[in-house]
């Protein structure tokens, strides 16, 4: 083979070898552009179904306003009379028109609620205006800590029994029981408070004023209350509560214990709880104590009947001072939002004194 022959055969395969290299790197480039290409597709498709923001303002979905409250409308048939026989008036009565005002922040959540229903008072002895009668019910942030803990600050209820701490459209009679009125008599208190609740059980701390609804402190110490709830099954929970506080510049004590019982289910609430405390000094001094125990029956789901006996003494070292109060209720809910409610009390305080009083109250809700 001479020379030239050989030289065009080196070229030709060369050229071949060339070609081949070139074929191969094409075939790995479209294979990375068709990956490539498949990507944007399935992107395109994300994006298309995304909804579309029309306003760019918008406000994070976590911040949120919401409004709700209800008002109760009384027809009180009152046959209650003091040693006089000085009969109560029959009466209509606007007892609560709620509004509340939940929302939050971020992971922080807040609360304002008002009653404008309230009618404004003056302290007797002090001749200045009652704060407590004020429309401000709560008003507080709640911060999330540790361990699933949240902490409260502002005014909101002292977490001590369970019948006081009820919503008042969702307790059983038209009024609570006199050991929550009249004993522990304190729902709203300025201060910081600690909670933590969870399948089985809660517990709530706080550490208040002491001086009552929308008041500043009238001394240096404060009160501390705690409540804690135990649920051993579905329909049962046990709890406890404990006060202790100091009342007024002389600080007089203000201590106080609680235990509460409860059954529900779908048809039946059983509950009771127990009260006693230990109020002021010397010639002051008090120790009132109370129970009550209730029973509601749901008929069906329009219809309840309610019983609730009562018992209040005022102090167990006076005499003849106890209260015994009988209830007999039934409850209509005539539609999500509206509720009337009928109860027949009787009660036997001080002799001579008649306490018989029908009490019908139209509760709407929004």
């Amino acid at each position: 083979m001479n020379k030239i022959t050989s030289a065009a055969l080196s070229l030709l395969m060369i050229a071949s070898c060339t070609m081949l290299s070139a074929d191969t790197g094409t075939d790995k480039r479209i294979d990375q552009l068709e990956m490539q290409l498949q990507a944007i597709q399935k992107e395109i498709t994300a994006l298309k179904k995304t909804p579309k923001n029309n306003n760019p303002v918008q406000a994070p979905a976590k911040d949120t306003i919401k409004v709700s409250g209800y008002i109760q409308n009384f027809l009180t048939v009152d046959n209650r009379s003091d040693r006089a026989d000085h009969v109560k008036a029959d009466s209509f009565r606007i007892r609560r028109a709620y509004i509340t005002f939940d929302g939050s922040i971020g992971s922080t959540d807040w609360r304002l609620q008002i009653d404008p229903a309230r009618d404004l008072k003056y302290n007797n002895t002090t001749l200045e205006m009652d704060q407590s009668s004020r429309m401000l019910m709560e008003a507080w942030a709640a911060l999330p800590v540790a361990d699933g803990w949240k902490l409260t600050l502002g005014q909101q209820k002292v977490p001590f029994g369970y019948e006081a701490l009820m919503s008042s459209s969702k307790v059983e009679t038209t009024e609570r029981s006199m050991m929550t009125l009249k004993g522990i008599d304190m729902q709203y208190e300025l201060g910081a408070y600690l909670n933590k609740s969870g399948k089985d059980g809660s517990i709530g701390i706080g550490v208040v004023n002491g001086s009552g609804q929308n008041t500043m402190d009238n001394n240096d110490v404060k009160d501390m209350a705690v409540r804690l709830v135990s649920t051993p099954g579905k329909a049962w929970s046990i709890g406890t509560s404990g006060y202790m506080g100091w009342k007024n510049t002389d600080r007089s004590p203000d201590n106080r214990l609680a235990a509460e019982l409860q059954y529900k289910d779908k048809d039946w609430t059983l509950r009771s709880e127990i009260y006693e405390a230990r109020r002021g000094d010397g010639i002051a001094k008090a120790e009132p104590c109370g129970f009550y125990a209730l029973a509601a029956k749901r008929i069906n789901p329009a219809w309840e009947v309610v019983t609730r006996w009562d018992q209040y003494d005022p102090n167990r070292w006076a005499a003849s001072d106890n209260i015994n109060e009988y209830t007999l209720g039934v409850n209509h809910y005539m539609k999500d939002n509206m509720l009337w409610q009928m109860n027949f009390v009787h009660s036997n305080p001080a002799i001579g004194m008649k306490t018989d009083m029908l009490i019908n109250n139209l509760q709407i809700s929004f």
